[in-house]
């Protein structure tokens, strides 16, 4: 026996109780309905509102909590050995026991199974009771076949139905309500719902469903069966009819529609995870080629990339200026201030940008002089992340941070596009799709949800190991960090010219030392990394 099948599981547990106490058996006559989904977005809440007429269904019941799993889970520890039969009162007074060694002093496995039943019947029967439905149930996302050995053990009269959909399909109607700020848990707090997540727990649920649905008597049920009205398979299981007026209604609260595609990097990582589950339940991943997948199109229109100029005081009159003429170009400019954390702000801005749907954002700092062709310089690139470089007004270096064993950077017209290590946000093009996978990917939550517009905290100070010590990033500094360990390499076009102004305009020349402007001019790094 290897270690996969020598795991206890739930059903093990049970089956040891069923050994050691053959006279403990259930006696309950209930005959719920459990509705077990493979996840999110699968067409559960559909067929709960199926059952609603001779059922009364619970939804997710306290889902992310982990109820019932949490109450399933103990019975794993059962076995033929443990508990030990002394551990057991035997009916002796209290008088008696304070004589004994009592360390380890259960109650009898019978009040175990009688106070699982109390509290299911005070917690779900009797208020479904008052609705005056004919029977009760629940239906959860999270649920194994596993905690479905459970449910058949307290209630053997129990109808289970196993739901699966496409788990791609499921995924594009989840990414429209992720769109929306909303934060869902696979496990509160500690495993919030991203792509990958996702996709794992939907191959884990879908695979579990497939290979042990007749073990408690179960119906494996497909999202189309519902969706085309072929019922008559659940409906024989079940033995009464199913509303199918409900097929027809789409409640005004049921959420957002699907997003139209997945993009292409998202549907890569997607397959490779759901891929070998998906084809043995009749499902096909889409084709780069087809419908669902986003390719890179057209120029991205103005007014779909907003420029963010977050301020602490002022807009610089040179720079505001360049962003007046890219408003008349058709861009979209945020000037937002007030905040003195940076990171916040950075991330709030971001965080609406992509609720609002736009596709880029330029990041543009207050006192940066640029001209207006050089956005659209940085945007013909087409490239996921880019950006431009200028200097720090406090010290003779670069506000970027270049790869380590460059040795020098050619700016100006000899110049063109370089990878660097981190980018500076003062002059920074980013796509949404380096956002959204910054979130999922690395599982970043939304924060601040209690107030209206929740936050990605995409430019969190990053704390990294350096061989040296420890480097506190910068919020930009973080971002790039961020975008690096999901596979995105940082660029630069050094052919753009940008000022940094302070008591003076700032330029390139003045990381070097030179006060002298030139049309190409090659920046000599010391060391590593280091002017």
């Amino acid at each position: 026996m290897n270690a996969t099948e020598s795991k206890p599981t739930i059903a093990s547990g049970i089956a040891a109780i069923g050994k050691r106490w053959p006279e403990l058996v259930s006696q309950s006559v209930e005959e719920p309905l459990f509705v077990l989904a493979a996840g999110w977005r699968s067409g559960s809440t559909l067929l709960q509102r199926m059952l609603m007429p001779r059922a009364f269904i619970w939804g997710e019941p306290y889902g992310h909590a982990g109820l019932v799993d949490s109450l399933a889970d103990p019975l794993r520890a059962f076995t033929a050995s443990w508990p030990e039969d002394e551990c057991f009162h035997q009916g002796q007074s209290s008088d008696a026991l304070r004589k004994r060694f009592i360390a380890n002093l259960y109650p009898h496995p019978q009040d175990l199974l009688e106070g699982h039943l109390g509290l299911f019947d005070r917690l779900f029967v009797q208020p479904a009771r008052t609705t005056g439905a004919e029977r009760w149930g629940l239906k959860e996302v999270r649920l194994t076949a596993d905690h479905a050995s459970y449910l058949n053990w307290l209630f053997p009269k129990a109808k289970f139905l196993f739901l699966h959909r496409d788990p791609w399909d499921a995924y594009r109607s989840y990414a429209a309500w992720a769109a929306t700020g909303s934060q869902w848990f696979v496990k509160w707090p500690d495993l919030p719902l991203t792509l990958a997540t996702f996709a794992r727990h939907w191959r884990r649920l879908a695979a579990n469903f497939r290979d042990e649905h007749r073990r408690v008597g179960g119906l494996l049920v497909s999202y189309g069966e519902l969706a085309s009205g072929n019922l008559d398979r659940i409906e024989d299981y079940l033995g009464f009819s199913l509303d199918r007026d409900a097929l027809k209604t789409k409640p005004a609260d049921g959420g957002p529609p699907p997003v139209q595609a997945i993009n292409e990097r998202e549907l890569a990582e997607f397959s490779g995870e759901v891929e070998s589950v998906a084809t043995t339940l009749g499902y096909t991943a889409p084709s780069p080629a087809g419908s669902v997948v986003v390719k890179q199109a057209e120029r991205i229109p103005a007014e779909k990339c907003a420029i963010l100029v977050p301020t602490l005081g002022p807009v610089e009159p040179q720079c505001d200026e360049a962003l007046k003429k890219l408003e008349s170009r058709g861009y979209r400019v945020w000037r937002v201030g007030g905040y003195s954390q940076i990171d916040l702000g950075r991330s709030q801005m971001a965080s609406d940008a992509i609720r609002q749907g736009f596709e880029e954002t330029l990041w543009v700092d207050s006192d940066v002089l640029f001209e207006p062709d050089d956005v659209e310089r940085l945007r013909s690139h087409d490239l996921p992340i880019v950006s431009a470089i200028y200097p720090k007004k406090s010290r003779r270096a670069l506000a970027s941070h270049v790869l380590p064993g460059t040795k020098e950077i050619v700016f100006g017209k000899g110049g063109g596009l370089v990878e660097i290590l981190y980018a500076a946000t003062g002059f920074l093009l980013v796509k949404r799709q380096v956002y959204r996978d910054i979130q999922h990917q690395l599982g970043l939550p939304y924060c601040n949800q209690r107030f209206a517009s929740p936050i990605v905290p995409y430019f969190h100070p990053i704390l990294k190991p350096d061989g040296m010590g420890v480097w506190y990033l910068s919020e930009d500094y973080s971002f790039s960090e961020r975008a690096r360990q999901c596979g995105y390499r940082v660029w630069a076009d050094t052919s753009i010219r940008l000022g940094h102004i302070g008591k003076y305009v700032f330029y390139w020349e003045d990381a070097g030392g030179g006060l002298q402007h030139y049309d190409t001019y090659h920046f000599h790094l010391k060391g590593a990394d280091q002017p």
